[in-house]
Order: C-alpha cells, then sequence, then structure tokens
C-alpha cells in the first residue's frame, strides 16, 4: 500500500542518513585530510584560536621563563618529527576549559596553565605534547573540521534550514575544545606518544601518570 511504502521510505532515509554520518563522514573526511595540502590546514585553522580565546581563555599567568623552558622542550621534540615545521605551541590560561591541552588544524596546540600545573615533572607534559602532536601527524583537527562542515551541509540538504547547518558549522571551535576528538583518534594519538617515547627511551609511565 501507499502507507507502507512511505513509511519504508522514510525508514530507509533515516537509516541511509545515520550510516552515513556515522560511518560516512568519518571516512571521506580522512580521505579528504590526506589528500589536501598543507595550506589548505593552515587556512582553516585561522582564527580559530582568537574565536576561543574571547568564549574561553584569557592570557597565560605563566612566567616567561617558564614559557620558553616548556617551548624548548617542545622544539626538542620536534627534531626527531618530520613535516611539523609549522607546529607552534601556545599558552592560555584555561578558566572553565581547566586542565587540558588541544591541536587546531594549522598546527597550533594549546595548554592551558592548569594543565601545566598539574604535571609533577616536564617527563608528564612532553608526554602530552606528544599526544597532541599525535592528533596532528593525523590529521584530527582537520578530519573533525570536515566532518562537522560536512554535516552542516548534509542537514541544510534534507531539511532544507539553513540556519541549523550554520549552527553547526559556527559551533566548530567549541567542539575542537569542549567535544573533544572520537575515542579512535584517541587512540591513534595515544598511540603516536606511547611509540614515540618508546623509540626515543622515554618511560612511557610519565604517559600514563598523566
Amino acid at each position: 500500500s501507499a502507507k507502507s511504502f512511505i513509511l519504508f521510505t522514510v525508514a530507509a532515509v533515516i537509516l541511509f542518513g545515520w550510516l552515513f554520518v556515522q560511518y560516512g563522514f568519518p571516512a571521506f573526511s580522512k580521505q579528504i585530510a590526506e589528500l589536501l595540502p598543507e595550506e589548505a590546514s593552515q587556512y582553516m585553522g585561522q582564527g580559530v584560536l582568537d574565536a576561543m580565546d574571547k568564549g574561553f581563555f584569557s592570557e597565560s599567568k605563566l612566567t616567561e621563563k617558564r614559557q620558553n623552558e616548556l617551548t624548548g622542550l617542545f622544539n626538542s621534540l620536534l627534531k626527531n618529527i618530520e613535516g611539523s615545521k609549522n607546529y607552534q605551541l601556545k599558552f592560555r590560561l584555561g578558566g572553565k576549559i581547566k586542565a587540558n591541552a588541544f591541536a587546531l588544524p594549522d598546527g597550533t596546540i594549546v595548554f592551558t596553565d592548569e594543565l601545566i600545573n598539574l604535571a609533577e615533572n616536564d617527563s608528564e607534559i612532553a608526554s602530552i605534547m606528544l599526544h597532541e602532536i599525535g592528533h596532528l601527524k593525523n590529521h584530527h583537527s582537520l578530519r573533525a573540521t570536515i566532518q562537522q562542515f560536512s554535516l552542516g551541509m548534509f542537514v541544510m540538504v534534507i531539511t532544507g534550514d539553513v540556519s541549523t547547518s550554520s549552527s553547526i558549522i559556527t559551533a566548530i571551535p567549541v567542539m575542537l575544545v569542549e567535544s573533544g576528538f572520537s575515542q579512535g583518534m584517541e587512540t591513534e594519538a595515544d598511540t603516536y606518544s606511547l611509540e614515540y617515547m618508546q623509540k626515543q627511551k622515554i618511560d612511557p609511565n610519565y604517559f600514563a601518570i598523566m
């Protein structure tokens, strides 16, 4: 009957939509992120930290000496990492974000003062630096941004609601700092950090403790 056909069609569209969002977006975002030139990541990351500064962060209270020490540690890690010339370290007072660190598509890695103060030694901080570098090496920020943007376009195509899709797209900075990455992405970043530490003879217990 016509009603059965309509119900079947609606169910099929819902199922297809769910499968596409759940599996299609992650799959093609990974492929796109790997194919895009480095300039694309730089462009997509522009202005994201500025937006976060307006909504979340304050100027870091770490002393200039301490910031220089940590930047030196960060740069020493990068010496063994190819393709990291655009990676840079920033510090912010986290406020409501508290102890946290995250990587942006343009290669910027942000540490909050609260996370720095939580660590008992710099080897623990280095392990988290490597975790965030792992996010960059696997294009996680770029992939997450592509997925969020694609979701906005998908909502607009399905519903015709431009305002909802725009809200999803403009929420990208919030998503990067508050929602984090998928469990799969976190595992990839963990693996990168641990493999680097083992290769460079750094005790992985520092990572486990942190």
